[in-house]
């Protein structure tokens, strides 16, 4: 099992750090330590994450409405002009007015979210797994969703051709042997998301009529943070660690695949699973081991050798 250590660190005063600017973190990209700098640029090797800025300030209120004239002077005894009246006094500033709503915020950083990073609403991106997390809800940010979407719908049919003229019958041919049995049809289901435990999790089904068939799961795996072993079984819940893979956060962005083949013949029609473990245990939070989409197939045959 990988343990996540957190450093410690004196958050760094000043004018970079306050809440006008917000306060700068630093996460070391190979050891995960966090660290608070006085500056605008994290060492190299780290990723600059910044939170916490103050909103702007709002709209300075109307200007005040001009106080009224003073009085008229007197006029004088030989009729010369009185002396203009005083100014009148500037009027008040009017109140400052309200600070506007925080709007959702698209944040980013490697590995999985901490629950207290960003608020409810906002959007997070795994710069190293290629996943998307949110919208945040209830301060949890939940399973990720790959930037790879599902395979589309099969295209419409197109129209049928015209119908050509009627030709001439022919002589009845002598009926010839019975041909083989042909293969298909093919059934395809899409592999699901989720985290993987020591229990049972499927990533797929299908509902198949009594046959015999070829089976293919071909899954994508993902490493969130730290290394596992990991397998899939098709149509069991049973472990088996003899053919497990070792995923790893740090080999290839933690991305892999798990590939299993199996024959099987059906007397009824039921529903056939393929399910992925972690084999390490644990609490989910600890491990980040994923299945993040891929496909389960199955192409009907007349008959399954095994030899």
């Amino acid at each position: 099992m990988i343990a996540l250590v957190f450093g410690s660190s004196v958050l760094a005063v000043g004018a970079l750090n306050t809440p006008e600017t917000g306060y700068n973190f630093c996460v070391n990209n190979t050891t995960k330590v966090v660290s608070f700098p006085a500056a605008t640029k994290c060492p190299k090797g780290s990723t600059l994450i910044n939170f916490g800025a103050r909103g702007a300030t709002g709209a300075t209120g109307a200007t005040g409405a001009t106080g009224a004239a003073g009085p008229q002077g007197v006029n004088g005894d030989a009729g010369a002009p009185g002396a203009q009246g005083p100014k009148g006094d500037t009027g008040a500033i009017g109140l400052p007015g309200l600070n506007g709503l925080n709007g959702s915020s698209l944040l980013g950083g490697v590995g999985y979210p901490n629950n207290s990073l960003g608020n409810n609403g906002d959007m997070y991106i795994d710069k190293n797994g290629a996943v998307i997390y949110g919208p945040k809800t209830a301060g949890l940010w939940g399973n990720p969703t790959g930037f790879g979407g599902p395979t589309g719908p099969a295209g419409a049919t197109g129209p049928a051709g015209a119908t050509g003229a009627t030709g001439p019958a022919g002589a009845t041919g002598a009926t010839g042997p019975a041909g083989a049995d042909g293969v298909g049809p093919l059934y395809i289901a899409s592999a699901s998301s989720g985290f993987l435990d020591t229990t049972a999790t499927r990533v797929a089904r299908l509902n198949l009529p009594a046959g015999s068939y070829l089976l293919n799961l071909n899954a994508y795996t993902y490493a969130q943070f730290g290394s596992g072993p990991i397998t899939c079984r098709i149509d069991t819940t049973t472990t088996d660690t003899s053919d497990a893979v070792t995923i790893s956060s740090s080999v290839n962005q933690g991305r892999g695949m798990m590939g299993r083949s199996q024959s099987i013949t059906l007397d009824t029609q039921r529903n056939v699973d393929a399910n992925c473990f972690s084999l390490n245990g644990g609490p989910l939070s600890m491990l980040g081991l994923t299945i993040i989409g891929g496909t389960f197939t199955a192409v009907k045959v007349s008959s399954v050798i095994n030899q």
